[in-house]
């Protein structure tokens, strides 16, 4: 037996203006009232806050971010045992809460790593701007905390110690929409 599918026309949640949505898409923001739109599988649009970075130029398309304020807890071993200079440095590195930001965009895991790893690492200024075209928003907030996951381990494997084991846990507040330059 097949399944039926069914096929709902997306319309804004403030002014029913019809969303131009393409496969993979996971966000919008309205082109007539410019509330955002988030799909979420269960339960279908809902609200989303989007900031648009004052620096994006107006003939230009911004780049879609997801920001997150997080903690990082780990625990790691490397050859020279549970406590050495790395350990040290980890712990420093990632005691304080921080924000990460994740391309939420589509680009290779490669590109997305190494955006994701400068921008956490040297934060960009976030200072609200007018709303602005932005490039399609393919990467669910569902998916963050596997990714920052993996950027936290990519920085700690490229530590000059000889890691041997890791434990990491991460804490995330909801992650916001920023459309950046």
């Amino acid at each position: 037996m097949t399944a039926l599918v069914e096929l709902i026309p997306l319309r804004c949640i403030r002014c029913e203006t019809p969303v131009p949505a393409e496969a993979g898409q996971v966000a919008w923001s309205c082109s007539q009232c410019h509330q955002g739109l988030l799909l979420d599988e269960n339960i279908g649009l809902t609200e989303l806050a989007i900031h648009y970075a004052g620096q994006i130029s107006p003939t230009k398309t911004g780049r879609p971010f997801w920001v997150v304020r997080g903690q990082v807890s780990m625990q790691r071993e490397s050859e020279k045992g549970w406590f050495d200079s790395s350990q040290h440095q980890a712990d420093q590195d990632w005691e304080d809460t921080r924000l990460f930001f994740t391309p939420a965009y589509s680009i290779s895991l490669d590109e997305m790593l190494d955006q994701a790893v400068k921008m956490t690492s040297n934060p960009p200024e976030l200072t609200d701007g007018d709303p602005r075209s932005f490039l399609p928003v393919t990467l669910s907030p569902v998916d963050l905390p596997a990714l920052i996951e993996y950027l936290i381990l990519s920085v700690e494997a490229s530590r000059k110690d000889k890691i041997k084991k890791i434990d990491i846990s991460v804490a995330l507040e909801t992650p916001v929409l920023w459309v950046l330059p």
